[in-house]
This record gives structure tokens, C-alpha cells and sequence, in this order.
């Protein structure tokens, strides 16, 4: 199976089954090629361009250590910035995060060289939003806040890089541990306003007014 998902099949799924499908998909970074992260064979024999949407990596154990998105940059460059030698560099907080120490070692750099090459059993898997349009129009037929969710395009307030937030803040709330929000949130590099925020959306995942809801529910839930 392919670690590489598309954002609309996973839309109409119940939460349960998408954090499923997100493991069940999840491929280790030693198999991992550089072409992989930059296009997606298509059913046709195309490809398709893997730009923008949202990344999560796994420790070995196989617990989701990380969600991120990409947006500004295409997966391939977003993804690859988490794995620069340089301490300090912008971007490599994965691997800055997994650095064992060796006081043994002459700087820093070379500590870093050397836990890279350690990390072949983390894995990664990619949610990719490709076609704007076509996900706009999954989320229109799915009937979920269909009102407010036609308003905010019409408004041209919700475009790619706000639905990539979105779909970023969902996951990372379906991997927190609900009963410690903060604690989570701190553990995925949210600011204290996204902190704030994912607790609220905690609280209410822990609700029964919200059992069973799908991923498009939990995305408006979000917004």
C-alpha cells in the first residue's frame, strides 16, 4: 500500500478508521525514495503532483511522533527540512528530536549525521490535498456545513493553505492523548494559541454528541 493518501477519499470516513487507514498506510523512511515525495502514480498511469497537505511521522513503536503540513513548500522540501545535519537549521525539528548524544563526539553536526542514519524504522505517511476544487466540491456534497462552507469560499477565505491548517490541527487531535491536551499539544510544536484550540476540539472529541463522526465533521469541528 501506498503511504501516500488523498485528502477526499478519507473525507466521508469515521475518525476511527481514518487514524486506521493512517497506520495501516504508514511506510518506513529507509524504503522512502526522493521521487516519492514529489509525485503519485495515478490509477490512469499519470502521476500526480504531491504539493500540499499535511504529513505525519511514526516512531518505531509505531506511536504518531509528529504532524506537519506543507503549504509553502512542496512535500519533498517541507519533509526533507526535517532531516538537515546542521543543528539549528531551520526546520529539522524530527530529527533534532530523536538526537542521542555522545559527549564523546566533537560537535554537534556529527551527532546529528549519525542519528540520521539510525532512523530507517520511523515511518511516514502523506494526506495529500490535490485539486482545490475537487475537494471543495467533496466537502459541498458531503452536506456538513454546507452553508457556512460555500460562504467562506464565496469570501475566498478558505483556500488551500487555511484547509491544510485545518486538516493539520484534526489529525494532530486524533493522535493527542485526550486527556492531556496541553501536554500534546506541546509535543507537536503548537503555539499557545493552537494549544488553546486543540484542547477545545479534545474536550469535544471526548463528547457524545460527537461519536462517530467522520473526518469532514471533525474538519468543520476545527474550523
Amino acid at each position: 500500500m501506498s503511504f501516500k493518501l488523498n485528502v477526499v477519499d478519507l473525507l466521508p470516513r469515521p475518525l476511527d478508521e481514518v487514524q486506521q487507514e493512517l497506520c495501516k498506510a504508514r511506510s518506513p523512511l529507509g524504503s522512502i525514495k526522493f521521487l516519492d515525495l514529489l509525485v503519485e502514480q495515478s490509477g490512469s498511469g499519470g502521476a500526480i503532483g504531491m504539493n500540499h497537505g499535511v504529513y505525519a511521522f511514526f516512531n518505531p513503536a509505531g506511536k504518531c511522533a509528529y504532524v506537519g503540513k506543507s503549504v509553502q513548500q512542496g512535500f519533498a522540501e517541507r519533509i526533507g527540512s526535517h532531516f538537515h545535519t546542521r543543528p539549528g537549521s531551520q526546520g529539522n525539528v524530527y530529527l533534532a528530536r530523536n538526537v542521542v548524544w555522545n559527549q564523546a563526539e566533537e560537535n554537534q553536526f556529527q551527532a546529528y549525521a549519525r542519528t540520521a542514519t539510525t532512523m530507517h524504522d520511523h515511518s511516514l505517511v502523506m494526506v495529500n490535498v490535490y485539486g482545490w476544487e475537487s475537494v471543495k466540491q467533496h466537502l459541498l456534497d458531503l452536506g456538513i456545513g454546507a452553508e457556512s462552507i460555500q460562504q467562506k469560499f464565496e469570501q475566498g477565505g478558505w483556500g488551500t493553505q487555511e484547509f491544510c491548517s485545518t486538516l493539520e490541527t484534526a489529525l494532530m487531535a486524533l493522535y493527542c492523548p485526550p486527556s492531556d491536551g496541553e501536554a500534546a499539544a506541546h509535543f507537536l510544536n503548537k503555539p499557545n494559541r493552537g494549544r488553546r484550540k486543540l484542547r477545545s476540539i479534545l474536550r469535544a472529541l471526548e463528547s457524545d454528541d460527537h461519536k462517530g463522526k467522520n473526518l469532514a465533521q471533525l474538519l468543520m469541528l476545527v474550523w
